[in-house]
């Protein structure tokens, strides 16, 4: 004869073994998935422009500094908590990077405004460099930063002390009425 209250005692004692083992599981999944997804607890905590080292065996790993893009490179990725600073070369005539803003990437080179005279074009290293002077029959406006074209005026006979003469003009040999 089979005792009933054993039976039942022993599915109750079963599924409560079931339960535990699984709430176990979960535990242990739970604490691995935390930890896999946060840095390790001997990590250091490295200030601004420096990154923890993974390089180095021992286990307190140091903080080590970012590297400096030197001039005609830019940042392809800043330096993280990890990573060091990966750097790209500019391209010549189109993007420049000096070493004194080294945590930036490549810069578009500028363009002279139309009209005004280069003094020396974009390299890796410096952006164009522009002058204040302009083609014939143009002058440097100072207000808007651009070269103006010299346009015609009333004869000087008219108006001799009223009128303004624009110096670049002049040079440029363009008769006085026309400044």
């Amino acid at each position: 004869m089979i005792d009933r209250r054993s039976k039942k005692s022993g599915q109750v004692c079963m599924r409560s073994l079931n339960l535990n083992s699984l709430l176990l599981v979960l535990f242990v999944l739970a604490v691995f998935v935390e930890y896999s997804n946060s840095s390790p607890s001997y990590a250091v905590r490295c200030p601004r422009g420096y990154y923890t080292n993974r390089a180095h065996s021992d286990v307190r790993r140091r903080c080590v500094p970012c590297y400096r893009c030197p001039s005609g490179y830019g940042v392809r990725r800043p330096c993280g908590q990890f990573t060091d600073t990966v750097c790209e070369a500019c391209t010549v005539g189109r993007t420049y990077a000096n070493n004194k803003i080294p945590h930036k990437r490549c810069r578009e080179c500028s363009s002279c405004a139309p009209h005004q005279h280069m003094e020396r074009n974009c390299t890796l290293t410096s952006d164009t460099q522009c002058t204040k002077s302009c083609d014939k029959g143009f002058y440097w406006g100072n207000a808007h930063y651009k070269c103006r074209a010299c346009s015609w005026c009333f004869p000087r006979v008219l108006h001799p002390s009223d009128m303004p003469l624009v110096a670049d003009c002049d040079v440029h040999g363009i008769p006085i009425d026309y400044q």
